[in-house]
């Protein structure tokens, strides 16, 4: 429920809003936030509270990540661990824009992410990933680690890949009118990247998820239309907090865990 300062003006106190924080504010739970408008959004009115809270961080991800590397209709893009919360949105969003979609799941997950719209599934406890053949004009990795740099096997020359997780791109530093010694840092980073990425004659992008009221707007537009579907494992009361966050660790959770606050 929404309370509102003197000069907003999209908005009036009462309305169903939904957000994601700024860089700044994030890294911790409250019950309240003030937040500056640009950054809100109207909840979608065919979504529940819930559901609404499960969208803004996989659905800004996604939307800037696939914008930035240009997604368009008739591509391929791989994209990893498609039955997590960033994986049940970027399927649906990727088959919204006329993608074809391969994703990356356990055994017990493939007709799941078959229904969200993937193209193909790999089911990576009985079958090597890597062997299933490449071409992708994008590689959506929520993983890091081994597969920032086995995604550059599978790309092809001139594509993409979107990591979430790998080391940060050395574009980064610039972004951030970081100094000499972060940038030397970051180049050491993802040095092994760079050489992949120079190899497979492919780019590479990472970026930090920021607030957009507008791109809410949008998403809260495809979950009014029937694009998009919020993915919900499970919900826990604010006061199970704790009990959330060990389960969110044991990495099983298939969509979105969200925190309830009365």
């Amino acid at each position: 429920m929404l309370s509102t300062g003197v000069r907003t003006a999209r908005f009036k106190p009462g309305d169903l809003v939904y957000a994601r924080a700024s860089r700044d504010t994030i890294g911790t739970f409250a019950e309240r936030i003030a937040l500056p408008e640009k950054f809100v959004a109207l909840k979608p009115a065919a979504a529940s509270h819930v559901e609404a809270a499960a969208l803004p961080l996989v659905g800004l991800t996604t939307l800037q990540g696939f914008g930035r590397v240009r997604a368009a209709a008739g591509q391929r893009i791989l994209i990893h661990a498609g039955a997590g919360g960033i994986g049940t949105f970027a399927i649906q969003y990727a088959r919204h824009l006329g993608l074809h979609v391969t994703t990356t799941t356990s055994s017990k997950n493939v007709d799941f992410v078959k229904s969200l719209g993937a193209d193909w599934v790999v089911a990576y406890d009985r079958e090597n990933y890597l062997a299933q053949g490449g071409g992708y004009d994008i590689v959506y990795d929520t993983l890091g680690g081994a597969f920032t740099v086995d995604a550059f096997r599978l790309v092809k020359r001139g594509g993409a890949v979107i990591s979430l997780s790998g080391p940060p791109d050395r574009d980064f530093a610039r972004r951030e009118g970081a100094g000499w010694l972060v940038r030397a840092t970051v180049w050491l980073m993802s040095r092994k990247v760079y050489a992949a990425s120079a190899e497979a004659g492919a780019s590479y992008c990472w970026f930090f998820t920021e607030p957009d009221g507008d791109q809410l707007r949008e998403i809260a537009g495809l979950v009014e239309s029937g694009a998009i579907k919020p993915v919900i494992d499970r919900e826990f009361a604010f006061e199970q907090l704790p009990a959330a966050l060990a389960y969110l660790e044991a990495g099983r959770a298939r969509g979105k865990v969200v925190l309830k606050v009365r």
